[in-house]
């Protein structure tokens, strides 16, 4: 079974921070006057949604949590404050990306790992919520990147944000 090489996927490209930076920044979650660090982790979910939404129809559903879980896993490094977010050792494997769903872990425990991060960063400050939202979505998409190819991603993060075909990140992405 392929499985593809987590070590060489851990660093996003400025590509990809830039485009975490843009989003995020057109969602709401980072950047402006907002201070509500509620009504910013709720952007930070929407754009999830929003995601989620684009990408599940070509790698699952399961594909998408399963992504995410690992950037999330991945980004802990970096970022004590996601040390508290449970990702059940099955939500990061090949077989929730292939088969579509992971045996022996309880449902809510995969599905939920998105929430804990809305949750997380609604308790950090400004700056630090700000940080790690980047760090997260530029990790995300450093491994949809690497396992669907680049071209793909920016594809179809577009068709999904087509407000920011013009002005955003992916004028001078491709």
């Amino acid at each position: 079974m392929f499985r593809p090489d987590t070590r060489t996927m851990a660093k996003p490209t400025d590509a990809h921070v830039h485009a975490a930076k843009q989003l995020l920044t057109h969602a709401g979650a980072v950047g402006g006057d907002r201070e509500d660090l509620a009504e910013r982790a709720a952007a930070a979910w929407r754009l999830y949604e929003k995601l989620f939404t684009a990408l599940a129809p070509v790698i699952g559903a399961a594909g998408v949590r399963a992504l995410f879980a690992r950037s999330v896993k991945l980004t802990k490094a970096e970022f004590s404050c996601l040390g508290g977010i449970a990702i059940a050792p099955e939500a990061t494997s090949a077989e929730a990306v292939f088969t579509g769903s992971p045996s022996h872990s309880p449902p809510e425990t995969n599905v939920s790992v998105a929430r804990q991060v809305v949750d997380c960063l609604s308790k950090q400050d400004t700056a630090t919520a700000s940080e790690v939202a980047i760090s997260l979505y530029a990790t995300f998409f450093g491994l949809m990147s690497s396992f669907i190819g680049e071209r793909l991603v920016w594809r179809l993060v577009k068709k999904a944000f087509p407000a920011m075909n013009e002005t955003g990140p992916f004028k001078e992405i491709e």
